[in-house]
């Protein structure tokens, strides 16, 4: 395991599992729209773009709080308040001295840094000391509102504050939809913290607020509107109290544009005449990062904004910028004539101070000299002189670019960091070579310190930024030329007209979305015909809204092969002619007019076509109308059950996001360090976040339990059904890996926990063995990990009275006896018909044994399921229960065939 994360090779990792998830059930036949695909995914086009790297900036250190406090600007308090890990004071940044500096000063102000700067540091430290000194005069009432975007963000900053305001007689009211109405509720409010019991700063309930309003409140905008015009929660800020508010601050100002924007700027407006806050009132903004353009200043945008908001001036000068500490980097190491770096040795980079060195010796196409190879630090003063070092230094402070060496006739005016480096040091090097010497030396400057405010640090800390989605579906003309090998008319950016015969041809041709048979991977057309045969661009759903003279359909590209891919025999009569209700369902040759985008039924080779277009000019198709329940292809076929067009056709690029998440997530962790697995996933809201968060832990649980299933076969000889749970049990507990939920106590599990739990793996083993319902989590039999057998079935096979009274195999040979039944078992099987209390009385199992066992250990993912099921010929279909019947050709016993 690397020492250190390699993020390009995590990277390569990461999209090669993704790119492999994505095939994994999107397979296209057709070999030039294949290659066309795979060129786009290789250049970053779909499914991802290639990574923005940017560095991590240094923030130069400013003023001590020491000397704050000294110089009496600060309560002396605030030296307990705010502390580090080990307890002493945080040393300020310097952009957090000069935003204390200025709120100290009674000026509005804008922190506009970057995201882990300590902006809430900023503004925290001088609201806090004023709260301080306040409590000393005996002053009550709201001091400071702190108005966040989303409860996510207030959630965060209220549980460091809290904490860090215990024991200082401060006290601190979160405000949001989730705040309990009474201290009563107050348990299960703390608990989404992880906490049982409240720190003694914490307001924790609305009542307790109304009637002792506390010093520091955080809310969000809405709430705040709420505060101020209903009559209980108006208490917060009684006539009493009028003037004690002196800051408000408003977090991610930057967001509150629009509507949103006029809005909360009415809302300040109405808090100042509720508070009485006169001109003492100083308002605070956070902000991200704001860039100059050319004849644009960005810290008068920014004061000249937030001056709207706050309905006061902001001056331009009290605008807060991040300040970086300079590195000691120079280009005086002459730079070798030829890039020695290959792929190889940005592959095999492990973080180790030996890879870097030899990484080192490559870019500088020497030896290190011994007292340049004694520690990191030594490395770094190799380093510190070489011209790739001091460029990507200069190149990636201030914004993120791409290091990807792409396509060789890049635009100028998309100048990236392979051209600009190519421009300045290597005219004649190319551009893939380019690339493996900057990311070598970006790897390299992640081992090798140099000394930062008195402390050594790595030179480099690399930022990844990636995107990934599920890609765009496919478009095409449906012309001869479509599917030329040099240039396809393909698109993936939902043209309504082909763009290559625009450009190439000169001509107006309609673009299709193209659907793939999750089967064969045949591509159709996915196209709308009205009554007078015009074809117009349709969509893969089964809730397209079409007119009422209007059907959807997909056409198909040449002739039906009805050899290879004959009609289903239940689609036929006896005497093999198509039954009525399935001759919509059939497929029809047509042709089709480019020209008009009009379809003549049936092949027309010579002559008109009714468009009155020629013949010669006609591409040659099969219509099939939707639902699409025949593949003409490869013959697969359905039934008019299966409503959802999307499990029979697939469009390019549509995959489940919250699988792929899994994958993304999942792949992210097995490329980190042993001592560094730790990743965090933000979504845009709570409902997402916890669909995510359930949909993963499910996954990590089906996949636990999957292996130990596979162990627990390969370490035993026939494992038998009935002892499986237990089995699993043994050596999960063998292992030490029983989940956390399941008490182990002194003595291991109790005997109610072992026989549950026991029993809940039987019962996932069963749906194991059952079908899976899952496309994107195939069974451990699917892929071919474990076998299944039938105790005993040679030996029915062979005793010849069972088998008298069924004609179909009373001659027949004992193996075909047995595969015979073996087939009909694995049927029952696979439709879970299994005689186990989990499925004939699910109900009873889930109140007695899934309902007893914490939520933790869960994963067998639904709610409900259709059992019992069962196979017969005449029980009773009218009640809950799924009965199934089977029917089969007759059998031809002495070759073991079914004949007709």
């Amino acid at each position: 395991m690397a020492t250190r994360l390699n993020p390009f090779d995590a990277l390569d990792s990461v999209q090669s599992s993704y790119r492999s998830y994505v095939e994994t059930f999107q397979n296209v036949d057709d070999e030039t729209i294949n290659a066309w695909i795979e060129n786009r995914i290789e250049t970053g086009k779909v499914l991802w773009k290639e990574p923005f790297v940017q560095l991590n900036q240094r923030f130069q250190y400013g003023d001590t709080l020491e000397e704050f406090v000294a110089d009496d600007k600060l309560h002396e308090g605030i030296l307990d308040v705010f502390t580090g890990a080990g307890g002493d004071p945080i040393e300020p940044y310097k952009h957090q001295t000069e935003a204390i500096q200025s709120i100290q000063s009674g000026n509005n102000t804008i922190v506009s840094t970057g995201t882990g700067s300590g902006k809430s540091f900023a503004f925290g430290i001088p609201i806090v000391s004023h709260c301080l000194e306040a409590k000393e005069r005996g002053e009550d009432g709201i001091k400071a509102v702190i108005i966040y975007p989303m409860n996510a963000l207030a959630n965060s900053q209220y549980e460091d504050f809290a904490e860090r305001l215990d024991g200082t007689g401060l006290r601190l009211g979160l405000y949001t939809g989730d705040t309990p109405h009474n201290p009563d509720e107050a348990p299960e409010f703390l608990r989404q913290f992880g906490r049982e019991e409240a720190f003694d700063s914490e307001v924790v309930s609305r009542e307790e607020m109304q009637n002792d309003p506390p010093d520091i409140l955080m809310t969000n905008y809405v709430m705040l509107d709420l505060i101020l015009t209903r009559h209980d929660d108006k208490k917060l800020f009684p006539e009493m109290h009028e003037g004690a508010l002196q800051y408000l601050v408003l977090d991610e100002i930057h967001t509150y544009t629009g509507h949103q924007g006029a809005d909360v700027a009415a809302l300040v407006r109405r808090l100042k005449q509720n508070t009485d806050a006169g001109e003492e009132l100083v308002c605070v903004g956070t902000s991200a990062t704001v860039q100059s353009d050319e004849g644009i200043n960005a810290n008068d945008e920014i004061a000249e904004f937030t001056g709207k908001i706050f309905g006061e001036e902001v001056d331009a000068d009290n605008v807060v910028r991040e300040s970086h500490y300079p590195l000691p980097l120079s280009d005086d190491e002459p730079l070798p004539d030829d890039i020695e770096v290959a792929e190889g040795d940005i592959a095999t980079f492990d973080g180790s101070l030996e890879a870097a060195q030899d990484l080192t010796e490559k870019l500088l196409d020497r030896d290190l000299m011994p007292a340049e190879t004694t520690d990191a630090s030594a490395l770094g003063n190799a380093l510190e002189d070489h011209p790739t070092i001091k460029f990507l230094d200069e190149e990636l402070s201030s914004q993120s670019q791409q290091i990807f060496a792409g396509e060789d006739d890049e635009s100028e005016d998309e100048k990236d960091l392979v051209s600009s480096y190519q421009e300045q040091y290597r005219p004649d090097a190319s551009r893939y070579d380019i690339e493996q010497e900057l990311q070598a030396a970006l790897l390299v400057g992640t081992v090798g310190t140099t000394e930062i405010q008195g402390e050594e640090q790595p030179i480099f800390i690399p930022k990844l930024h990636t995107f990934f989605s599920q890609g765009s579906g496919l478009v095409s003309c449906l012309t001869e030329e479509s599917f030329e090998d040099d240039d396809p008319h393909l698109s993936d950016a939902g043209d309504i007209e082909c763009r290559t015969c625009a450009q190439e041809h000169d001509r107006t041709r309609t673009a299709y979305p193209l659907s793939f048979c999750r089967g064969c991977g045949q591509e159709y057309y996915t196209t709308v015909v009205d009554q007078e045969n015009t074809v117009t661009q349709g969509a893969l759903s089964t809730f397209v809204d079409t007119e009422e003279d209007e059907e959807e359909a997909y056409l198909m590209r040449g002739d039906w092969d009805r050899e290879t891919a004959p009609l289903p025999d239940e689609w036929l009569n006896d005497n093999g002619q198509l039954r009525d209700t399935y001759v919509e369902a059939e497929p029809q040759p047509a042709t089709y007019c480019p020209e008009c985008n009009q379809l003549t039924p049936g092949r027309v080779e010579q002559g008109q076509l009714e468009c009155g277009c020629f013949a010669a000019q006609g591409v040659e198709v099969l219509r099939v109308n939707q639902p699409f329940l025949f593949c003409p292809n490869c013959g697969v076929h359905y039934t008019r059950r299966v409503k959802n067009e999307f499990n029979k056709l697939f469009t390019f690029g549509t995959v489940g996001r919250s699988t792929a998440t899994d994958v993304l997530i999942g792949n992210t962790m097995r490329n980190l360090p042993d001592d560094q697995q730790k990743t965090i996933a933000f979504s845009d809201n709570r409902q997402d976040t916890a669909l995510q968060a359930a949909h993963l832990n499910n996954l990590y649980q089906r996949v636990r339990f999957r292996r130990s299933l596979y162990h627990t076969l390969a370490e035993g000889d026939d494992v038998s059904l009935t002892t499986l749970g237990n089995d699993v049990f043994d050596l999960v507990d063998d292992e030490e890996a029983l989940p956390p939920a399941i008490d182990t106590g002194m003595f291991g599990p109790s005997a109610e926990d072992r026989q549950n739990y026991s029993d809940y793996l039987l019962f996932n083993a069963i749906l194991e063995l059952g079908r899976e319902q899952q496309r994107t989590q195939q069974s451990l039999e699917d892929v071919g990990l474990i076998d299944v057998e039938y105790e005993n079935l040679d030996k029915l096979a062979d005793v010849e009275e069972v088998w008298e009274s069924i004609p179909e195999l009373s001659n027949a040979d004992p193996q075909v006896r047995e595969e015979y039944v073996a087939g009909f078992l694995d049927i029952f099987r696979r439709s879970v018909a299994i005689d186990h209390e989990s499925t004939t009385n699910f109900a009873d199992f889930k109140r007695n044994v899934i309902n007893q066992l914490d939520e933790e250990v869960h994963f067998h993912g639904q709610e409900f399921f259709n059992f019992p099921v069962g196979y017969s010929d005449t029980a009773s279909t009218s009640g809950r229960h799924r009965v199934r019947r089977l029917t089969h050709p007759a059998l031809d016993t002495s070759a073991g065939h079914p004949v007709r």
